[in-house]
């Protein structure tokens, strides 16, 4: 979980359910199981996202991130 403010009234927060809900897919097009988010940059509608694999991705080349399960959620919440 992540926070940023927004004026004095209302803290940005985005909520993630567990990383290994997640899979991001290679170039290659082999699935990868995440095992850690971070978010940054934190807008009403949008937000950075970081996902974390322990190997299989090549700096430079695309990739996807998906749910790999019925369980994986994210949400942005601004609450006062």
């Amino acid at each position: 979980m992540s926070s940023d403010t927004v004026g004095t009234r209302a803290k940005r927060t985005v909520v993630a359910s567990t990383p290994g809900n997640f899979g991001l897919q290679s170039a290659t097009a082999t699935g990868l199981t995440v095992t850690a988010l971070a978010f940054g940059a934190i807008t009403p509608r949008s937000c950075d996202l970081d996902a974390t694999v322990g190997s299989g991705l090549v700096a430079g080349n695309a990739t996807l991130l998906y749910a790999a399960n019925s369980l994986a959620s994210i949400a942005i919440e601004a609450n006062p």
